[in-house]
C-alpha cells in the first residue's frame, strides 16, 4: 500500500547547526529511486513539513557542524496510507 509522508519531528541531542534530510522513495524495492530534498532541519525546530508518496522510503541525515557527534533519537513521521495498491 502506498503511503503519504507529510512531515517529520526530528529528535536530535547536541545539535549544532543545521542537519540536512534527504529522502529516497520507491514504489517497490527493485524500482528506480526518486530523491526528495535535501530538507533543512534547523536546530531547535519542532517539525519540518513536506509532502511525498511511496511504498519504500530511506532517510539520510547529514550535516557538517561541530561537534561531529550528535545523538539521533527516534524521529517521528507523519505517515498516512493512501489506499493505492
Amino acid at each position: 500500500t502506498w503511503s503519504q509522508v507529510s512531515g517529520i519531528w526530528p529528535d536530535f541531542e547536541d545539535q549544532q547547526g543545521d542537519v540536512s534530510l534527504t529522502v529516497t522513495l520507491k514504489p517497490y524495492p527493485q524500482a528506480t529511486a526518486r530523491t526528495k530534498g535535501p530538507y533543512t532541519l534547523s536546530s531547535g525546530a519542532n517539525r519540518k513539513h513536506f509532502l511525498m508518496q511511496g511504498r519504500v522510503a530511506a532517510f539520510e541525515f547529514s550535516g557538517s557542524a561541530a561537534p561531529t557527534l550528535m545523538r539521533i533519537g527516534k524521529p517521528v513521521l507523519d505517515v498516512v496510507p493512501t489506499g493505492q495498491q
